[in-house]
C-alpha cells in the first residue's frame, strides 16, 4: 500500500473516531442532559406540526418573540419521520451537530492541514458549548454548519487546486445558495454576510490574482446570496414581528445612544474573556458564568487569534474567519447577559479552529519529534482535557442544577409514564404555565400511548374537583392556594397518595386523590348555591335597594350554553377602603369538552352609575382541557390596589370573549338570552381606622 493511500485511510480513520465521539456525547443520557424540553423547542416543534398539518409555511414565525422559519422547516420533516416525539425535537439538532464536527475536519483539513482539522473537530465533539447545541432543538444550531459550507465553498473556488468551468460555476451556485439561505437559520447570520465583505476587501488588498481570475464567479455568489436573501430582509424591515426579538434584548446599544455606555463597555469586557475567564450569565445555555474552555485550552484560543492575524495574507480566509469571530460577537455585545454563547453561535467554527492553530504553531517550537507528532500528541492532550473538564460539567453539574430543571422540564415526562402504567381515565393537574406544559406534556405522551384526559389549571386562583374519586397532581411550581387547601385534607375526603419525583430525585409533583371518601363536593355546592343571584340585563342602569333587582336566579346559571355558574361565597359584605378586597369563590361546572374558547370570568366592583371602581379578570382552568365531569372553584379576588372611597357598591359577574369584548349571555330554560351579566350582592366600603 502507497504512503498516499495509508495516509488517506488514517485521516477516513480520524474523522470515523472523532465522529464516533462525537456521536456518544451528543446520546450518551440523552433523557437526562437536559432534563427535558424547554418553551423555545415547543414553539419550534408547534410551528413545524402546523406546516406540516395545515400548510402554515413563513419565512419567519411570529410567536415567541419571532423566528426565522429555516429550523421549523426540518423539524417538518423530523415530524413526518417520528410524529409527536421528544426525537422529532432533538433529532435535527443531533444531526446539525455531527455535520458541523465533520465540516470542520474537512474544511480546517484542508485549509490548515490535517492536524488542525482533526483538532478542531475533536474540540467540537466533546465541548460543552457545542454539545449542548447539538441536544436542545434551537434553531442556532444551523447556523455554524452554513458558515462551513459558505467557507468550504469559497476555498474550493478560489484556492483549491484548478476545476473545470462547469464545476466552478455550479460550486459557486451552490455556495451562494447556501449563504442566502443561511439568512433563515438564526439572527446573528449577518456576521457572516459581514465577513464575507471582508474576506472580497482581503482579496483586493492582498490577492489581486485570485480576485481577477474568479471574480465573474464571486459575483455569482453575491448576486444568488442578494436574491435569495431579499425576502427576508423585506420581512425584517416591513413586518411589525420583523425586528421585535431584536428590540426586546438591546438595552445595552439604546443606553450607549442615549449617552450611558457603561453596560456596552462591561458586556465588551466579558466578550473579550469568554473563551478562558468570564462566561455566559444564564443557566438555560451555560454554568453560569462559566468560560468557553478551562484556562490552559482557552489561552490557546487568543494565541490562535495571533497566528491567524500573522497570516491573513497568507490565508485569505484567516480575513473571513477573523470577520466571522469579531462582527459574531457584536449580537452579545449590543444585547442583554453578555457574554451570550447563544448569539454568538456563529463563531464557533473560528474558535475551535483558533485553539487548533495554536496547538499547531507550539509544536513547531518543540523538539525531538516531528511538529506533525507534536501536534497530533498536544491536540490529543487538549481534546481529553476539554471531554474530562466539560462533560462532567455538562452531564452533571449543569443538568442537575434547579434552574436548568425548572427550564427544561421533565416532570411532565415522569408524569406521562405514571400515568401511563396506571389505569386513570380523568386526572387534574397544576401548572405554572397552561400554554406551554400541556404541550410539553403531549411531546413526552406522544398520542395513542394513554388515554387520559388531563385537566391542567392555574393553582394560584383555582382548583378542579370531582365528587367521584380523581388524582390530583400539585407541582411545586404551582401550589394550591391558601383559599383552597383544605381541599386536600382528609376532613374533605381526600387521601394523600404520595410523590412523583424528576430525575434528580427532586419533588416533581404531590399526588392526591380527591373524594376518596365521603362527598364533600356534593355538599359544599349545596351550601354554595344557597347564595342569591341576580340578573342583570344589558343596559339596566342598577339600583343600591336589592329589593328593585330582577327576581332571584336559581342555579344552575348557564352562560351561553358553554359553561354554568352553580355556587357562590363572598365571605365578607363589609370591606375597608385600603389595603383590602372583595373575597369571592366562584363554582364553576363546564358544558362542553376541549375546546378552543377564547373566554374570561369577570368581577367588578361598580358605582350605581356603572364605574368600575375594582375589577379581577380570570379564567385559570382553560376550555382546551375541560371536562363535563369537574367543577372548578375560582379564588376571585378583587384587590383594593389603589383606595376605594367608602360607599356602597355592586358586585357584579359574568364571562365574555376577551377577544372581542363580547359578553356570553345567561341563557333562561329554553336557550333564550335574559342577561349578559349577573349581580351578586352589594359591598359596603367603610374607612380603615
Amino acid at each position: 500500500m502507497t504512503k498516499r493511500k495509508t495516509d488517506r485511510h488514517a485521516h477516513v480513520l480520524i474523522g470515523l473516531v472523532i465522529l464516533l465521539i462525537a456521536v456518544f456525547g451528543r446520546l450518551w443520557q440523552m433523557d437526562d442532559a437536559p432534563p427535558g424540553l424547554q418553551h423555545d423547542e415547543i414553539y419550534n416543534a408547534e410551528d413545524s406540526r402546523e406546516l406540516v398539518k395545515n400548510g402554515e409555511f413563513h419565512l419567519y414565525y411570529p410567536n415567541n418573540q419571532g423566528r426565522e422559519g429555516g429550523l421549523i422547516w426540518v423539524l417538518g420533516l423530523s415530524y413526518e419521520l417520528f410524529g409527536t416525539t421528544l426525537v422529532m425535537i432533538r433529532f435535527p439538532s443531533f444531526a446539525f451537530g455531527l455535520v458541523t464536527v465533520a465540516l470542520l475536519y474537512r474544511f480546517a483539513g484542508e485549509v490548515y492541514g490535517r492536524s488542525v482539522g482533526g483538532i478542531a473537530a475533536g474540540l467540537a465533539a466533546v465541548s460543552f458549548w457545542a454539545i449542548y447545541n447539538s441536544r436542545v432543538g434551537l434553531r442556532s444550531v444551523m447556523l455554524p454548519v452554513m458558515t462551513l459550507l459558505v467557507l468550504w465553498g469559497l476555498h474550493r473556488l478560489c484556492f483549491h487546486k484548478p476545476e473545470s468551468s462547469s464545476r466552478r460555476w455550479r460550486l459557486a451556485l451552490l455556495t451562494g445558495v447556501v449563504g442566502g439561505g443561511a439568512v433563515y437559520t438564526y439572527t446573528s447570520v449577518v456576521a457572516l454576510y459581514a465577513a464575507f465583505g471582508l474576506f472580497l476587501a482581503g482579496l483586493v488588498v492582498f490577492d489581486r490574482v485570485t480576485l481577477k481570475r474568479r471574480w465573474p464567479e464571486l459575483l455569482l455568489i453575491v448576486a444568488v446570496t442578494v436574491v435569495i436573501t431579499l425576502p427576508m430582509i423585506n420581512v425584517r424591515l416591513n413586518e411589525p414581528e420583523g425586528l421585535h426579538r431584536v428590540h426586546t434584548l438591546t438595552r445595552p446599544w439604546d443606553d450607549f445612544r442615549r449617552g450611558n455606555p457603561d453596560e456596552l463597555i462591561d458586556n465588551a469586557r466579558k466578550l473579550a474573556g469568554m473563551a478562558a475567564f468570564t462566561g455566559d450569565p444564564e443557566w438555560r445555555y451555560n454554568v453560569a458564568d462559566r468560560p468557553l474552555f478551562v484556562l490552559p485550552v482557552g489561552l490557546l484560543v487568543y494565541g490562535g487569534l495571533a497566528v491567524m492575524v500573522r497570516r491573513v495574507q497568507q490565508f485569505p480566509l484567516n480575513g473571513m474567519l477573523l470577520g466571522l469571530i469579531g462582527f459574531g460577537l457584536l449580537p452579545s455585545l449590543l444585547t442583554v447577559a453578555a457574554p451570550s454563547f447563544l448569539r454568538s453561535i456563529v463563531i464557533l467554527p473560528g474558535v475551535m479552529i483558533c485553539a487548533a492553530l495554536a496547538v499547531h504553531q507550539i509544536a513547531q517550537w518543540l523538539p525531538r519529534f516531528t511538529p506533525s507528532q507534536w501536534t497530533w500528541g498536544i491536540g490529543a492532550a487538549v481534546i481529553l482535557t476539554v471531554a474530562v473538564t466539560d462533560w462532567p460539567m455538562f452531564f452533571d453539574t449543569w443538568a442537575s442544577n434547579d434552574e436548568v430543571n425548572a427550564i427544561y422540564r421533565d416532570d411532565l415526562e415522569q408524569l406521562a409514564d405514571y400515568l401511563r402504567d396506571g389505569d386513570e381515565s380523568l386526572v387534574f393537574v397544576s401548572t405554572s404555565d397552561d400554554e406551554l406544559d400541556p404541550l410539553l406534556y403531549r411531546y413526552a405522551n406522544p398520542p395513542g400511548d394513554q388515554d387520559v384526559h388531563v385537566v391542567f389549571f392555574d393553582a394560584f386562583a383555582n382548583i378542579v374537583l370531582n365528587d367521584e374519586p380523581t388524582l390530583l397532581f400539585v407541582s411545586p411550581l404551582s401550589p394550591v392556594s391558601e383559599a383552597h387547601a383544605d381541599w386536600l385534607t382528609p376532613a374533605n375526603g381526600t387521601a394523600y397518595v404520595g410523590q412523583l419525583h424528576r430525575h434528580d430525585g427532586a419533588v416533581a409533583y404531590d399526588i392526591y386523590r380527591l373524594s376518596e371518601q365521603g362527598h364533600t363536593l356534593r355538599d359544599r355546592l349545596e351550601s354554595a348555591s344557597q347564595w342569591p343571584v341576580y340578573l342583570s340585563p344589558a343596559g339596566e342602569t342598577p339600583s343600591l335597594d336589592m329589593a328593585e333587582w330582577h327576581g332571584v336566579t336559581g342555579y344552575p346559571v348557564n352562560f351561553g350554553n358553554v359553561l354554568r355558574l352553580v355556587g357562590v361565597e363572598v365571605p365578607r359584605l363589609e370591606i375597608h377602603s385600603t389595603f383590602d378586597g372583595v373575597n369571592n369563590q366562584l363554582y364553576f361546572q363546564p358544558l362542553v369538552e376541549s375546546q378552543y374558547l377564547l373566554l374570561n370570568v369577570f368581577v367588578h366592583l361598580l358605582t350605581p352609575e356603572q364605574e368600575i371602581v375594582a375589577q379581577r379578570d380570570l379564567l385559570g382552568v382553560p376550555s382546551r382541557y375541560w371536562h363535563t365531569d369537574i367543577t372548578f372553584m375560582q379564588d376571585n379576588f378583587v384587590p383594593f390596589w389603589d383606595p376605594v372611597p367608602p360607599g356602597r357598591y355592586i358586585l357584579t359577574m359574568g364571562v365574555y370573549n376577551w377577544a372581542t369584548g363580547e359578553r356570553l349571555p345567561v341563557l333562561d330554560q329554553n336557550g333564550e338570552p335574559i342577561a349578559d351579566h349577573l349581580k351578586l350582592g352589594v359591598i359596603d366600603v367603610i374607612p380603615r381606622e
